[in-house]
C-alpha cells in the first residue's frame, strides 16, 4: 500500500454531508507497486473498509467538497491533484467534476 500522510483533520463527519470516492482498483494496485507512493489528505480522510476518500461537502446546492488529495509517485512525475470535486448527474451516468469544471470519472 502507498504511505498516507494527514496533513489536516476534516473534523467530525457524523451526520454532515459528504461525498465518498474511490479511485479504481486497478490505480490502487499499481500504486501499491510503486515504492515511492504517497498520498495526501487535507480535510479528507480514507476508509480503510471501502478502500474510498471521504470528502466533507463544503456546499450541497450544488455539491462542492471541501479538502482535497494529492498523489505523488516517481519522484513527483505522477502528481494528481483532487479538490472541489463536484458530483453532477447525466442522462445514464455521474460525472465528477474538480475544481477547473473538467470531468475526471464517470461514475455508472
Amino acid at each position: 500500500m502507498w504511505t498516507t500522510h494527514q496533513i489536516s483533520e476534516p473534523g467530525d463527519l457524523i451526520g454532515r454531508p459528504r461525498l465518498e470516492w474511490g479511485i479504481r482498483e486497478s490505480f490502487r494496485d499499481y500504486l501499491s507497486g510503486v515504492p515511492d507512493a504517497e498520498v495526501f489528505l487535507d480535510g479528507v480522510l480514507f476508509d480503510d473498509a471501502s478502500e474510498r476518500f471521504v470528502f466533507p461537502l463544503e456546499t450541497t446546492s450544488p455539491p462542492v467538497t471541501q479538502g482535497g488529495v494529492r498523489i505523488l509517485a516517481h519522484g513527483g512525475v505522477l502528481d494528481l491533484r483532487l479538490s472541489g470535486l463536484q458530483p453532477v448527474a447525466g442522462e445514464k451516468s455521474w460525472q465528477l467534476l474538480d475544481s477547473t469544471a473538467e470531468a475526471i470519472a464517470r461514475l455508472p
